[in-house]
């Protein structure tokens, strides 16, 4: 299996990094194109840098990215070439630091205030998007365990997955 994850942003490629440090999604770091997750989002560029090699089966591409807008185009001779598959992360990030502090049921009775602004506020002065703060406060495991109780919770719109689908069905009980 060859496999790229591209992130959009820091928090979703450090959440990514511990869960492949982890042995916890369906891909490892040996089928990883350069053996690391790529903080790419433009797809001629992404073709360009990574798919010159001969590979001689489809490349699965996991676009992690937080707008369903975002374009992704492979120049026409790789698109044949790979598969794509798009994980939807908005609001799943700031709603992983919800439910991993215990404040959903809370956050549920509030009809008008985004995840975003109520993580920050659970949070007050700290960058929840910044490395340091996810590096510090994410364990492989409790992310499993938010992702799989976020997974339960919510419906990715379609033509999307979330970040619970990457989990190995092994860790998934």
């Amino acid at each position: 299996m060859i496999v790229a994850c591209l992130c959009e942003g820091t928090a979703e490629e450090v959440i990514l990094s511990k869960l492949l440090a982890a042995g916890l999604l369906i891909f490892s770091v040996d089928d990883l194109i350069d053996n690391k997750v790529l903080r790419i989002r433009n797809g001629s560029r992404f073709a360009h840098q990574h798919l010159n090699h001969s590979f001689e089966e489809k490349v699965i591409v996991y676009r992690i990215l937080d707008s369903k807008t975002e374009k992704f185009k492979l120049p026409k001779p790789y698109q044949e070439k790979v598969s794509i598959h798009n994980v939807i992360t908005k609001p799943e990030i700031e709603m992983l630091l919800i439910i991993s502090e215990g404040q959903l049921e809370d956050f549920e009775r509030l009809h008008d205030i985004k995840p975003s602004d109520y993580a920050k506020t659970l949070f007050k002065g700290k960058n929840i998007k910044s490395r340091a703060f996810n590096e510090t406060y994410w364990t492989a495991f409790n992310l499993r365990d938010c992702l799989r109780k976020y997974n339960q919770i919510t419906t990715f719109p379609q033509g999307y997955i979330g970040l619970y689908d990457l989990i190995d069905q092994r860790f998934k009980a």
